[in-house]
């Protein structure tokens, strides 16, 4: 159906993924050094996984990782004359789709007007290999009947919400031919951004081709996303005249205070799950371009300075005289009331009022950070985590790297974990994309 091999090609055997070698091609029973789509041929294999490979009728040879194994297809389904069958959840039918033949049931994404085709997901007993568009037959075994036919829409479907509105648009437009109009209508459905390794694996396309559909189209990849996103252009510039005003709106609304933090501001922007990558790209492109500066977890614009009542200013200005020295361990709450020689009941009535600014920030029960050691106290984690395989960290490799000590540093990666930085998985704290 597509694609090409030649001789001393690394190939995958999918669904199984051997990884192997074509180490001779005949077509008609002459050697030849290459074949594509549309020979017959004869491919002989070599590798140190063939012996387990088996490879069996309806099997796919491809490009390392390029058709990952799945055992749901939603599909386009068309019926044949005559009365439908009733399906039921576990009804099985034999399903055969190129040389493979597997079981699948039926799970109705949504209903279809007359004559029809219907959207379909088909749950198969094991995984095989499917790209857009390849068509398939239903049939009843046990009748001995050819009951349906249909074209794979897409082989990589989400686990949850199939029939939610949402996935129902994006089905509509993955089943048109074009990849163009298919990502344009895409765009449409879900404008806060598209998924594009998920439509590039879904529709078959090379790194080229992708490349230059995302050209053609004017798309802007949303920094920092995984899995890459992609928005409409004009989108991307109104959402980012957005997010600058909600800043704006927040320094004007409380002007004593540093600035809103990544929470406050989605509350204040409404953004809700899936508009959620399209705020930390346009974060991460703000403060690339200067348009935003993050002090510990408030962000600001560069001109804006908290205006403070005079108590508070002295109270800060005598508070980080004796954090800022201290690093990443600064003195517990009851040494730094002794310090400042003031009644342990006010300083925390204090702190809290400047935390509250963002100002401070409370990492631990019984310590408080200034702004700038909470970014350090994040890029030691980051720079820790980029030493892993894995991209995580735990709690005795941050005590060796920083040298605040083992319970501090289980409490500061608790605070990482709360404030969306890291992510606890029950053994490691790894980085949040």
């Amino acid at each position: 159906l597509a694609g090409a091999l030649q001789v001393g090609d690394q190939v995958q055997l999918a669904p199984a993924g051997s990884r192997l070698r074509v180490r001779g091609l005949q077509v008609l029973n002459a050697p030849v050094h290459s074949v594509q789509a549309g020979q017959r041929c004869a491919v002989n294999l070599a590798g140190a996984e063939l012996k387990r490979a088996e490879p069996a009728r309806g099997d796919w040879l491809v490009a390392d990782g390029s058709c990952p194994p799945t055992d749901r297809l939603d599909v386009l389904l068309h019926w044949l004359p005559g009365p439908t069958p009733a399906a039921g959840a576990r009804t099985q039918w034999l399903l055969h789709l190129g040389a493979a033949a597997c079981v699948a049931r039926l799970a109705p994404l949504g209903h279809a007007p007359p004559d029809a085709d219907q959207p379909v997901r088909l749950l198969l007993d094991r995984p095989v290999c499917a790209a857009w568009g390849d068509r398939f037959i239903l049939r009843d075994a046990a009748a001995n009947r050819t009951l349906a036919g249909g074209r794979v829409i897409d082989a990589h479907g989400p686990l949850r919400g199939r029939a939610r509105p949402q996935r129902l648009a994006e089905l509509a437009a993955l089943a048109l031919d074009d990849p163009a109009d298919a990502l344009q209508a895409l765009l449409d459905a879900t404008p806060d951004g598209v998924d594009l390794d998920q439509f590039v694996l879904s529709r078959g396309l090379r790194t080229d081709e992708a490349t230059a559909l995302w050209g053609r189209l004017g798309l802007q990849l949303l920094p920092g996303s995984m899995p890459m996103r992609g928005v409409r252009a004009a989108h991307w510039a109104s959402w980012q005249a957005r997010l600058l005003q909600a800043v704006d709106a927040w320094h004007a609304d409380r002007p004593d205070s540093l600035g809103p933090d990544e929470a406050a501001l989605r509350q204040r922007l409404a953004v809700d799950g899936m508009a959620q990558p399209l705020l930390r790209a346009g974060l991460l492109a703000a403060l690339a371009d200067g348009s935003l500066v993050r002090d510990g977890l408030c962000l600001r614009r560069p001109g804006h300075r908290p205006l403070l009542p005079e108590a508070d200013a002295q109270l800060l200005a005598r508070v980080a005289a004796l954090l800022a020295p201290a690093g990443l361990r600064p003195p517990i709450v009851g040494d730094l009331a002794q310090q400042l020689a003031m009644p342990l009941a006010d300083l925390l009535a204090g702190l809290a009022t400047l935390a509250s600014r963002g100002l401070l920030v409370r990492v631990a029960p019984n310590r408080w950070y200034l702004p700038s050691a909470v970014v350090q106290l994040e890029a030691e984690a980051r720079a820790l985590a980029a030493t892993s395989a894995d991209g995580s960290c735990d709690a005795a490799a941050y005590r060796d790297r920083t040298g605040i000590g083992r319970n501090l540093s289980v409490q500061v990666l608790e605070f990482l974990d709360r404030a969306g930085i890291t992510r606890f998985d029950g053994v490691r704290h790894r980085i949040r994309a």
